[in-house]
């Protein structure tokens, strides 16, 4: 962010070499400038009018760059929390969990998964989970992951994530209407609010349809507490909060 600053200042520089007020004027005689004053030939009211100019194309370039220079630092920096985040992860509550899902998230733990694109946070429930850009069995032992063929965190329309219902996403039975919903992505920090929840068929796909308006659902198996493979699901809608 220095360095975008100090090349902007080096931009506006040249037109501070510009002449001073009346540059353009000379006096008539003992005359002062604060007294009457003849113009000096056009050729010199060209040469300030240039410079006039130039220093607008400058500043506007030295804005442009403030702009750029501040939107790249604040990815940067919203990358640099999310990595932090996943070397400074301590293991998680898993009071409420399976033993079999404790087992195969301390076997997680080893596999080299990348950085998450996102942290989910969602306050109420007291959980706190890294988003993977996938949904498969390897990413959903080490955190929660993006529903193949679902909008990444970053983008608009409707953000699917997944997780198993006897790990992370156990917290969910605790989730009401209205809760907050976090996500800290490399573009910053989107919040939702919870509109809905529904238990649906495992068939059932419309909830996972797209949305012209940011939103986010969530989606783990139901009962949370069932013996076997869970016949439902339990969904979770959030939109984007103002």
């Amino acid at each position: 962010m220095n360095f975008v600053l100090g090349t902007g200042v080096l931009i506006i520089a040249p037109c501070f070499r510009c002449a001073p007020p009346f540059a353009c004027y000379r006096t008539i005689g003992p005359w002062s400038y604060t007294h009457a004053q003849e113009p000096f030939d056009s050729a010199a009211m060209e040469q300030c009018s240039q410079r006039l100019r130039l220093c607008c194309v400058y500043l506007g370039v030295a804005l442009l760059l403030l702009f750029v220079g501040a939107r790249v630092f604040a990815e940067i920096s919203s990358r640099r929390q999310i990595a932090a985040f996943e070397r400074n992860l301590q293991a998680p509550d898993q009071s409420s969990w399976s033993r079999s899902r404790a087992r195969a998230y301390a076997q997680a733990l080893s596999l080299d998964l990348g950085e998450p694109v996102a942290v989910l946070r969602i306050p109420a429930v007291n959980l706190r989970v890294p988003v993977y850009g996938s949904d498969s069995e390897r990413y959903l032992n080490r955190g929660v992951g993006v529903i193949s063929g679902m909008h990444l965190p970053d983008r608009r329309g409707n953000v699917g994530i997944a997780g198993h219902r006897d790990g992370f996403f156990r917290a969910l039975k605790d989730i009401a209407r209205g809760d907050l919903i976090e996500l800290q992505t490399q573009a910053g920090l989107r919040t939702y609010r919870v509109r809905w929840i529904q238990i649906v068929p495992q068939s059932d796909r419309h909830v996972l349809a797209d949305t012209a308006a940011p939103s986010v659902t969530l989606v783990t198996c139901y009962p949370f507490y069932y013996i076997g493979s869970a016949p439902l699901r339990f969904v979770v809608h959030g939109e984007l909060s103002e």
